[in-house]
This record gives structure tokens, C-alpha cells and sequence, in this order.
């Protein structure tokens, strides 16, 4: 069965004076001679995105979009209608956003993350209202995993997340250590899930990794520069400014690379040790 708003592989059942006709025995799709590979012929496969017209009858197409059903994308809008916004997805055909699934009115250039899917004529849409398109069942994700985030906007709590296309989070702004984007993507750690399905995410580990992880950081650093001007006596927000991390991370990996004896400490900063 060809699946509108997917990429995949289906047959050649038919070569046609203007085309190929492509799917399976439930139902097919043509497509002309001019997107197809040189040298297709009856009975090969050939993978294709196939999306639909305005009447939901099926398109197919060698190339790839950047987001396809049941997907999230951050897009640009490349142009307004009367009834929506049309966003650009890497196809001929731009995305369609009705006015009614936009979260806000979207203007030409505006970027927006959206969620993607098919109406009940087989239509694809995008929509920018993207609570129901959340997976609220989050037990399959764990504390200290480590996710992709994309940033879909911001609340007076922090930044709130698509994590791994799929769940609803937040990274708090009382334990995030540099600006973060709209759009943006990440990587992050889970820290916590609650029972409404949201999760909680910071962008640095917790425990042993998050140390490993910051002492990382500082030796790069160290590496590079042969010193670094923070100590223990740093106010935080200097170090988050130059490490992007806190400060009791921070105390943390030094001590972890003291103790290796990487580097020694000065009232006026951190200095490598030459091996």
C-alpha cells in the first residue's frame, strides 16, 4: 500500500509512452520519464517521497523534503494566501499551513516548527499547534538518557523541546548556561518525566558523565590557550559565560583534572602542565 507523505521503495509495474507507473497491488502512482533514473525498467524498485495535489490524488518524487508525516520541522514561510501560509519542505511544491493550525499569523520569512500529516483526502498539511502531535506514553525514555531537542519556543520557564521528534519537554532557564535559539537543535539529557508525559531535559549530563563531560570543556581549552582565567572564587555567571556550564560542574572537573595532575591552580586562573 503506497503511503502518502513517505518516503519509500515500490515497484515499476508499468512503462508508459509518457512515464512509469509505480506501486504495488493495492494501488499505484505515475511518474514521468524526466525524475526517473536512466535505465528503469518493469519490475525494478525505486525509492520515492510520495505526497499528494490539492484533490489528495498521490505525487511522487525522486527528491527528498526535509520533514515528511508524522514528522517536526523547523521551515521557512515562503509565501501567504487567503486561506494559510506555504512553507518551503526542499520540494517543487511548497507545504501548506491553513490559518486555522497556525499557533500564531505567520508572515513571509517568518521560520516556524511545525508538525507534519494527512487529512481525510489524503492531503498534507503542516500545523504549528503541535500539542496533539506529542507522544504522551514517555515511559520508554529514561532519566540520564541522552535525546536530540529542537527548540519550539519559550515559556517563563525555559525552552520548550521536541525530543526526538516525538515528546514534549522543557529545559529550565535556572539550569541553562548560554542563549538558546528558536529552531534550534540540541542535544540534551533527560532528567526527569512526569506523569502528565512532559520530560524534563538539561543540555549538560548529570553525575560521572556530566563531569567527564565539562572536564572535556576545560582541557580543550586548557589545550588550546595554556591557561584559563576562572577559579573556584569565579562568580558563576563568568563561568557560564566562557564554559557554558555551572559552577559547581565547573569545581567539579577541575578537581577531576588537578588530581591528574593536567593542570595547576593560580590566584589567577588555571594553568596546563606540561607533560
Amino acid at each position: 500500500m503506497i503511503r502518502i507523505g513517505e518516503t519509500q521503495t515500490l515497484e515499476v509495474l508499468e512503462e508508459l509512452a509518457d512515464g512509469f507507473v509505480i506501486g504495488d497491488a493495492d494501488s499505484e502512482v505515475w511518474i514521468p520519464h524526466h525524475i526517473a533514473p536512466d535505465g528503469l525498467s518493469k519490475g525494478d524498485s525505486i525509492t520515492l517521497f510520495v505526497h499528494s495535489d490539492r484533490e489528495g490524488s498521490p505525487f511522487a518524487t525522486t527528491k527528498k523534503p526535509r520533514v515528511e508525516r508524522g514528522q517536526f520541522a523547523c521551515l521557512d514561510v515562503v509565501d501567504i494566501a487567503d486561506h494559510g501560509a506555504y512553507l518551503d519542505w526542499g520540494l517543487d511544491r511548497d507545504l501548506f499551513v491553513p490559518h486555522g493550525l497556525q499557533y500564531r499569523p505567520l508572515s513571509i520569512g517568518d521560520a516556524v516548527v511545525v508538525a507534519v500529516d494527512v487529512d481525510e483526502y489524503d492531503r498534507m498539511f503542516a500545523s504549528s499547534r503541535l500539542s496533539e502531535y506529542f507522544d504522551a506514553d514517555n515511559w520508554r525514555l529514561k532519566i540520564g538518557q541522552q535525546v536530540e531537542l529542537l527548540v519550539y519556543g519559550f515559556n517563563s520557564l525555559g525552552a520548550m523541546v521536541i525530543i526526538d521528534g516525538r515528546y514534549n519537554g522543557m529545559i529550565y532557564d535556572n539550569e541553562t548556561f548560554r542563549k538558546i535559539e528558536y529552531g534550534e537543535k540540541l542535544m540534551g539529557w533527560v532528567s526527569g518525566l512526569r506523569e502528565d508525559g512532559r520530560v524534563d531535559v538539561r543540555l549538560q549530563a548529570s553525575g560521572k558523565q556530566g563531569t567527564q563531560d565539562a572536564t572535556t570543556v576545560i582541557w580543550e581549552k586548557l589545550q588550546a590557550d595554556g591557561f584559563l582565567a576562572l577559579t573556584d572564587k569565579s562568580p558563576p555567571a563568568e563561568i557560564r559565560a566562557q564554559l557554558q556550564m555551572s559552577k559547581k560542574a565547573f569545581k567539579k572537573a577541575v578537581g577531576s583534572l588537578y588530581k591528574a595532575r593536567k593542570l595547576r591552580i593560580e590566584a589567577d586562573g588555571l594553568y596546563r602542565v606540561e607533560s
